[in-house]
């Protein structure tokens, strides 16, 4: 992992995204610019979760838009997808070892029907 190119990417001040890419195995889902730089600091296992658990979920819920939280702490890191702070999170799993920067990281995503997209707050 990259730390220093990945709070770079996640912290870049940007006015949304010029272009988004799919998923290599799932084409409905998409990243945008600034998540792909996120990932190509070496967290692309990120974006194969939330592509293959992440839309399912937000289906379920009929959930039009939600939020990927990614808390690091000591090695570490707790996902969770929330679509309102009151309510608990509708999704959410452990990884037992990450390289992820510690912190807590989150992530926009919206259901267009047609697709899923992942973006970063700052490009919203």
């Amino acid at each position: 992992m990259n730390t220093a190119a990945f709070i770079r990417a996640y912290n870049e001040s940007r006015n949304g995204t010029e272009s988004f890419t799919r998923h290599w195995a799932v084409r409905s889902f998409h990243f945008s610019d600034g998540v792909i730089e996120c990932a190509d600091a070496g967290c692309h296992w990120l974006l194969d979760i939330a592509a293959t658990e992440l839309p399912q979920a937000m289906r379920k819920h009929q959930a039009l838009q939600a939020f990927l939280e990614v808390a690091v702490k000591d090695g570490k890191a707790k996902l969770s997808l929330t679509i309102s702070d009151d309510l608990p999170p509708i999704w959410s799993r452990s990884i037992d070892l990450t390289d992820l920067p510690e912190g807590d990281w989150v992530f926009e995503l919206v259901d267009e029907s047609e697709r899923v997209a992942m973006i970063l707050i700052s490009e919203h």
